[in-house]
């Protein structure tokens, strides 16, 4: 069987080592909630030089052929070097510093046993940062921008948008059950949300900016630096400044 050309979520099903492997290394895998990048390209994504990649690949051989991996042994992300980002990924790195915030927030009403009126109207604007914020700012220059310099059928990007829709999903789910004071739908949806957004976070800071920040050109980071000025242009200016006052208002 050539567990190479299979989704790594099928791959880590049959063999779980691997899926432990990568998590030492800082490739969490295991979590994905779509799991659809082949074995062979799940490295690549990733920001480690060609002989980091030999090696895990090499102990990566000896799991699939039933041989023994000291996985403890590894000291994850000792040789992988953070990576240093152009100003308009930085920029989204900075963003997401914000959305962690927010998020962090939700959790905390959704974690309560009862939304009372109070924590309800503090919930409509977590939502409506959510939108505007999350969503029509962040998620919208990278859908429209960063995710179109490459190939929109890369594994990776399907996962991304597959997200960003699966987000939105949970956010409708919560706000149509606001006026009905439905609390169970409200609790469920907005901590789905929560952990999704996290993970997807996680992923994007750990995996595909690294992997944008490695392959685009210096004129492509130029471009892309010009049409995020645009795009922020045109949104509400005080966007940013009003959430980071709702939140020290409401969660410091």
């Amino acid at each position: 069987m050539n567990y190479y050309d299979m989704a790594i979520k099928d791959v880590i099903a049959e063999l779980p080592k691997i899926g432990e492997l990568l998590a030492a290394y800082g490739v969490d895998c295991v979590s994905c909630s779509v799991g659809t990048c082949l074995l062979k390209d799940v490295l690549n994504v990733h920001n480690f030089s060609g002989d980091q990649k030999n090696i895990i690949m090499s102990q990566v051989d000896k799991l699939i052929n039933g041989e023994e991996v000291k996985i403890a042994a590894v000291k994850a992300g000792k040789d992988h070097p953070a990576a240093e980002y152009c100003a308009p990924i930085q920029q989204l790195v900075d963003e997401h510093k914000n959305i962690l915030r927010l998020l962090d927030l939700a959790q905390y009403i959704g974690d309560k046993k009862k939304i009372d009126s109070a924590l309800t109207e503090i919930l409509k604007k977590v939502i409506f940062y959510v939108r505007n914020y999350a969503d029509n700012y962040h998620h919208a220059k990278e859908e429209n921008i960063l995710f179109k310099k490459v190939d929109p059928d890369t594994d990776v990007i399907r996962v991304m948008l597959m997200e960003h829709e699966a987000g939105r999903n949970f956010i409708r789910l919560a706000s149509e059950a606001i006026e009905p004071n439905n609390q169970k739908q409200i609790k469920e949806a907005i901590l789905g949300y929560v952990d999704l957004l996290r993970a997807h976070i996680k992923k994007e800071d750990k995996i595909l900016y690294p992997w944008f920040e490695k392959i685009l050109s210096d004129d492509q980071k130029t471009e892309m630096r010009k049409e995020f000025e645009v795009t922020d242009s045109s949104l509400d200016k005080n966007l940013s400044g009003d959430l980071l006052q709702f939140l020290d208002e409401n969660y410091s």
